[in-house]
This record gives C-alpha cells, sequence and structure tokens, in this order.
C-alpha cells in the first residue's frame, strides 16, 4: 500500500511522459495543478469501480461549533437511531451509515436539548468493539449512564484505507497520462479548431489526427505511438477483480489516534472451542 500523498503531478511526468513535450499549457503550477485534478478524478472512478473508499476522509456527526469543516474534519455524519435497551441485553448493536470505516474516533449518546443547548453523553473508547464485516459498532448496556434519556448516536468517524494499493496507483497514472497525452496533442498546431492536418509531397501523404484517447481509436493521431502503450498497459489491470483483494483490508494506520477504536477481525471476535470428536464404536 502507497500513502495518498505519493500521488503528484511529477509521478506522472517522470514514470509516463518521460521526455515528451507538452507545450506551456502543462508546465508549471497550472499545468501540476491540472495534472493533480485528473489524478484525484481517476482514484474517484477506481473507488467506485472497486466499491472501496481509498481516500481518508473525517465525518464527525454533530461537531463543536468552534471546529470548521475543511480544517477540523472533512464531512459531516448522520445520527444513528438510538433504541432503548431490552431486558437482559448487553449490547447495543449499531449499524454504522459509512463502508471502509478504518477507526471510531468518539461515540456519545445525544440526549436532547436543554436551554438550546445539545446534550451528549461522551461512552469510553475502550468499552466498545467494532466488528470490521458486519460494520457494526458495539456498545455496553452498563457504559450508558442514562439509557432513557437516549434521542441518538452521535458518531465520528475516519473513513477510507488512507492509502493506495500499487496497482490503483498505476492505474490512475496511467489514465491520466492518457489524457494529458490526448488533450496536448489536440492542441499542438493546430488552429481555428482544426482536427487534423494532411502533408502531401512527391506522391506520399502524411496524415496527423489530433485528440484520440481512452475511448477512441488512437491510429494515426499525434503520440499515438505513447497512447498505444499506455492503454495497454491500463487495459491489463482489471480493477473488478482486484477489489476483492482488499476489502476489507484494514489500511494505514498511522494518523490513527492511539485511543480510536479499531476494526476487529472475524477471527479476534470469536474464541474457537477444540472440538472433542465422538467416541470409536466397534462392531
Amino acid at each position: 500500500m502507497i500513502p495518498i500523498a505519493a500521488l503528484s503531478p511529477r509521478f506522472v511526468v517522470d514514470n509516463y511522459l518521460r521526455g515528451i513535450n507538452l507545450g506551456s499549457a502543462w508546465s508549471g503550477a497550472e499545468g501540476e495543478a491540472a495534472i493533480m485534478q485528473m489524478l484525484l478524478l481517476e482514484v474517484e472512478r477506481a473507488q467506485a469501480i472497486m466499491g472501496i473508499h481509498f481516500i481518508r476522509t473525517r465525518i464527525m456527526t454533530w461537531p463543536e461549533s468552534t471546529l470548521v469543516q475543511g480544517t477540523d474534519y472533512d464531512k459531516k455524519g448522520l445520527l444513528v437511531p438510538y433504541t432503548p435497551p431490552q431486558p437482559g441485553q448487553q449490547f447495543y448493536g449499531l449499524t454504522l451509515h459509512y463502508h471502509d470505516v478504518q477507526a471510531i474516533t468518539r461515540v456519545r449518546l445525544y440526549e436532547g436539548d436543554i436551554s438550546n443547548v445539545h446534550v451528549f453523553e461522551t461512552i469510553p473508547n475502550a468499552a466498545c468493539t467494532f466488528a470490521s464485516y458486519q460494520e457494526q459498532l458495539y456498545v455496553p448496556v452498563e457504559s450508558v449512564a442514562a439509557p432513557d434519556a437516549g434521542v441518538g448516536w452521535a458518531i465520528d468517524y475516519l473513513q477510507g484505507l488512507g492509502a493506495l494499493p500499487l496497482e490503483v496507483v498505476q492505474w490512475a497514472a496511467l489514465g491520466t497520462a492518457i489524457a494529458v497525452l490526448g488533450s496536448a496533442g489536440a492542441g499542438r498546431d493546430v488552429g481555428a479548431g482544426l482536427g487534423s492536418t494532411e502533408l502531401s509531397m512527391d506522391g506520399i501523404t502524411e496524415r496527423i489526427a489530433y485528440g484520440g484517447g481512452r475511448y477512441g481509436s488512437v491510429s494515426g493521431v499525434m503520440y499515438a505511438g505513447p497512447l498505444t502503450v499506455l492503454s495497454n498497459q491500463r487495459d491489463d489491470i482489471d480493477l473488478s477483480r482486484l477489489r476483492f483483494r482488499y476489502q476489507n483490508t484494514i489500511g494505514d494506520c498511522v494518523d490513527i489516534p492511539p485511543d480510536a477504536i479499531v476494526p476487529v477481525q472475524p477471527y479476534e471476535q470469536t474464541v474457537c472451542t477444540p472440538r472433542t470428536p465422538p467416541a470409536l464404536t466397534k462392531y
């Protein structure tokens, strides 16, 4: 797994566009910013194809008014419905609103408003368990001081692996390189909206088309050679099959707080008791 920060315009240029003069439009800070936006778009497409969130997202449910969205957190969450416990019930089983949750940083029980002030009861993280495959949070009933006052659960999450598999990095970089080459080729020596140019001399005719790209034919277009090579490399990466390798994978834990509730794998949730074989009977 490679950190998200490893993705950069320089990675695309150095690995897939080396030695190609893309023109002034794709150089400098503005050109690199455009390439970076293409890279992030390709990662978003990879997430949709694989059904996995790679980009780390900080989600807070009913954050304090002093916190700023985009700086202290990325997205607001929704309350998880609250149901009072039944007699003899030991745990609240909370079904989360989000997939690929890598950690739960805070669990609070919303108990309504008093004098227009939201009242929350914070549950100790150490008392809770997060099952990865079921995507459920288990809160001990005994850890809630006022179970009859509950209205909803306010849970703060860290969603997304926070890292990229090498195959996804290559797939996104190849797609970006193809798009850049197609756009750069369309802008080279073309004016007034021309789509192609043709030169005939001594019975030899040379015709060059501009543009091309991911969905069209690259035969005869400018940068046809690099476009064909990159397209073939990208076609070899099947993200729809790779998703089974990385689903329910625990991501990079570097930026996860030490007291957060991290997913528990199935083999950690149950203790297997060896089965005693039946006694043999002679006939």
